[in-house]
């Protein structure tokens, strides 16, 4: 993540340890490969590894492209595009482009396993001198640390909230903890979010 795209983690009631897996009997609700989907940011190119969105990520060095804009909404499985011939290519269909990108080759998160209940709030600065690259990349970088917690409605698992703050006079709660048991509800408010600019007011 940029300079610039801050991102505070409050609120942590306990500690929870490290694996690779999580088992389906837990009920924890995972992110699904990234190129599966397009994302819904209107009026933007497709998304690359570090957060950012260009129509060249390999190009300007932001990675690999990662998911598609809804108006090429399939990610092939052929890397010849962007201004670089480096990026996976985005289309409407990938007949003469290798198909579809295989979700196969998708690294799996590395996943908390939860020993006790967590309520885990992101404080957002969403002011405007992080800049409107810097809360993408927040927002990308929120995704991936939401992909890799056990959310779930168990008596260990994790609830999310998330909160923006730039000069206006009440933070934003884009995401209650009550709301944040599951990762599609997490997706889905990251997805909404809106840059708000201003001055920053953390008092």
């Amino acid at each position: 993540m940029q300079k610039g795209a801050e991102m505070k983690l409050l609120m942590v009631e306990d500690s929870v340890t490290e694996e690779n897996s999580v088992s389906e009997s837990t009920g924890f609700i995972q992110g699904p490969c990234p190129w599966s989907h397009h994302h819904y940011r209107t009026h933007k190119g497709p998304l690359c590894e570090d957060g950012a969105f260009s129509w060249d990520c390999v190009g300007e060095h932001h990675g690999q492209r990662e998911q598609c804009p809804r108006s090429h909404p399939l990610m092939c499985a052929r890397k010849a595009c962007g201004a670089s011939g480096k990026d996976y290519c985005c289309e409407h269909d990938c007949n003469g482009w290798d198909g579809i990108r295989p979700t196969t080759t998708c690294p799996s998160p590395s996943v908390c396993k939860a020993n006790v209940p967590l309520d885990l709030v992101f404080l957002i600065d969403s002011s405007g001198s992080i800049g409107e690259t810097g809360f993408d990349q927040t927002r990308h970088y929120l995704k991936k640390v939401a992909a890799g917690l056990p959310l779930g409605s168990s008596n260990v698992s994790t609830h999310l909230s998330i909160v923006q703050f730039s000069d206006r006079t009440i933070p934003t709660v884009d995401l209650s903890i009550s709301d944040g048991c599951a990762f599609n509800k997490v997706e889905a408010a990251v997805d909404t979010m809106e840059w708000q600019r201003g001055d920053t007011h953390t008092g």
